[in-house]
């Protein structure tokens, strides 16, 4: 059985909290990430950079405002396609931004959390808050971060401050979420879905949000209402692609390869995302496998050749569940739990070791 993985917490930083705290422009994405194709920039932006690119236009073509525009649209582009490229182009446009610009610190904060520079984010963020304590985006930014690096201390307080400054259902998502992670999973779950059920006022986003986190605490206790929640979560942010994945690895679990399949159809090529249509190709007996496992094989030993701490759970789960070398998963399962602390970590690093003693 292939276990349930979700990531969403820690990029949420990077979509959730762009999308709930400031607006994000749609985003075209070209070909499959793994050929490198041409960033494309929302047209309705005065800039659109090609091919490799790197250069932002100088003069008075892009005011600081369409510059953060194009930064947040930058990161959104990274993180659905897993594109590398488009946060380095994000660097440069921030270098024309004032230093002293809160807003620009919070995005570079997100991109170094998208590098997994975990502490030099964080160093940022607490220089932007103690600046400005309730800065949305930052606080957000800063839950977070410190979800992903399991210090849930730190995380409910940004999580109150949220709720202070007018965000009551991110409040109670995120502390019914902590409630979770700190061994409650099911009173959790009983919460928040009362919670859903008389929530406070809120926007779309935060709706989606509380949704999609109602739905990683129903797959945590196994609770058969689980595609359904995700379901939901989707029909509210059709683009969440991390409640996507999470679905589509429910599925596999229960060996419904043609549902994951019909999940993921149509969703970006990520390392995440095609582990998943490997794994449901190969539950569905297709001939298509074959070469979406050859590609991903190339694109990991690449990896490994470069040290890239940034794909290292996906590196792992490629090497158990598809590469059957359990071994060399706990190696990379224990240096990925060495940097980030979310559920699936735990879940991966845990199915490792079971999965070394059992060939021993």
């Amino acid at each position: 059985m292939i276990d349930g993985w979700q990531h969403r917490t820690m990029a949420s930083a990077l979509s959730l909290a762009i999308v709930v705290f400031g607006v994000v422009a749609p985003i075209s994405l070209s070909a499959e990430v793994q050929s490198a194709p041409p960033i494309t920039l929302p047209q309705a932006t005065t800039v659109i950079w090609q091919n490799d690119s790197s250069h932002p236009p100088s003069g008075s073509e892009v005011n600081e405002t369409d510059t953060l525009d194009l930064v947040r649209s930058l990161i959104e582009l990274s993180r659905q396609s897993g594109d590398l490229r488009a946060l380095g182009k994000a660097e440069v446009l921030l270098q024309k931004v004032p230093a002293s610009d809160l807003d620009a610190a919070v995005l570079s904060a997100i991109i170094d959390q998208r590098k997994h520079l975990f502490d030099k984010a964080a160093a940022t963020l607490s220089r932007v808050l103690a600046a400005q304590p309730n800065h949305p985006q930052a606080n957000f930014t800063a839950y977070s971060l410190a979800v992903v690096q399991g210090d849930y201390q730190q995380a409910g307080e940004a999580c109150l401050r949220l709720g202070s400054i007018g965000y009551k259902l991110i409040e109670q998502s995120c502390r019914h979420n902590l409630m979770g992670l700190k061994g409650q999973p099911q009173k959790a779950f009983d919460g928040l879905q009362r919670v859903l059920n008389n929530p406070p006022p809120h926007i779309h986003q935060e709706r989606a949000w509380t949704q999609a986190t109602l739905a990683e605490l129903a797959a945590a206790i196994e609770h058969p209402d689980t595609p359904a929640l995700y379901h939901q979560t989707l029909a509210l942010a059709p683009e969440d692609h991390y409640s996507a994945a999470s679905l589509a690895d429910w599925y596999l679990q229960h060996d419904k390869a043609q549902s994951a399949l019909a999940i993921l159809n149509g969703r970006p090529a990520s390392d995440r995302l095609d582990i998943l249509r490997l794994i449901a190709l190969r539950q569905a007996g297709s001939p298509e496998a074959e070469s979406l496992h050859s590609r991903l094989r190339e694109q990991f030993s690449a990896a490994g050749q470069r040290d890239s701490a940034i794909h290292l759970h996906e590196h792992a789960r490629f090497l158990l569940d598809l590469e059957q070398q359990p071994e060399a998963a706990l190696e990379l399962a224990k240096k990925n739990y060495e940097i980030q602390k979310e559920r699936a970590d735990k879940r991966l690093l845990e199915r490792a070791r079971r999965a070394v003693e059992a060939s021993q």
